[in-house]
């Protein structure tokens, strides 16, 4: 990624499945020049993404049960941070032993003192991550809207249902502009890599595509290797 920050320099970079918003902060670390453009479907992502880019998101309880969560959406910054917090809490909800039974009552006695440190360390990430905008778009049409002179970047793809088992929770307890989107199944990643290919693109996947131009595998202990293809 250091040698090719100039490719990348002043180019409009849409990442079409931000997730953790890894790739993001790569690029405002190694192209320091480029425009980014966030993009995914997920809550979570939803909220963190327009918390770094400086837009509004509208966030509401819909489940009764957290009602005293509101006292902790007062901005955008807030909201990330209880949704941050809460995702790692109801690990413990389905509390069926003393161990999980001992960390939720944990988070829900201490919550104030998690959600602080979360508001710290997401003032540092906005200072390691550079975006010019966030959308929640289904990164199948939001293909067609990026200029032929744009990069994409499709990271990682949610695989069918991914999104849906992992955020499912949050999606019950909160109310928000979500999206509609269709579900990445083999045939429509190889559509969206078509479409993909008609302008400059760097995309990650856990998938080896053969034909497309490799330039790096990241190998991490008990994870799937991810392969980087690039123009």
């Amino acid at each position: 990624m250091g040698n090719n920050g100039p490719a990348f320099d002043g180019r409009q970079v849409y990442v079409g499945c931000s997730g953790a918003f890894t790739v993001e902060q790569l690029l405002t670390r190694y192209a320091p020049k480029a425009k980014l453009w966030g993009n995914d479907v997920s809550l979570y992502s939803g909220v963190l993404g327009a918390y770094l880019a400086g837009q509004p998101f509208r966030l509401d309880v819909r489940e009764e049960k957290f009602a005293w969560l509101e006292s902790y959406l007062s901005d955008e910054e807030a909201k990330a941070a209880t949704v941050m917090v809460l995702f790692e809490m109801l690990k413990y909800e389905k509390a069926n032993n003393l161990f999980k039974q001992r960390h939720w009552m944990h988070y829900m006695n201490t919550f104030a003192d998690f959600h602080h440190g979360t508001v710290t360390k997401l003032q540092e990430r906005k200072k390691e991550t550079r975006m010019e905008a966030y959308t929640s778009r289904d990164i199948f049409d939001l293909l067609d809207d990026i200029p032929k002179d744009g990069w994409s970047s499709p990271s990682c793809p949610p695989t069918p249902a991914g999104y849906e088992r992992m955020f499912k929770r949050l999606e019950e307890i909160f109310d928000w502009d979500s999206p509609s989107y269709g579900l990445i199944d083999e045939d429509r990643k190889k559509r969206i890599l078509t479409k993909m290919m008609e302008r400059d693109y760097l995309y990650l996947d856990d998938h080896e595509w053969k034909g497309l131009p490799m330039v790096a595998v990241v190998r991490k202990a008990r994870m799937k290797p991810v392969y980087i293809t690039r123009t």
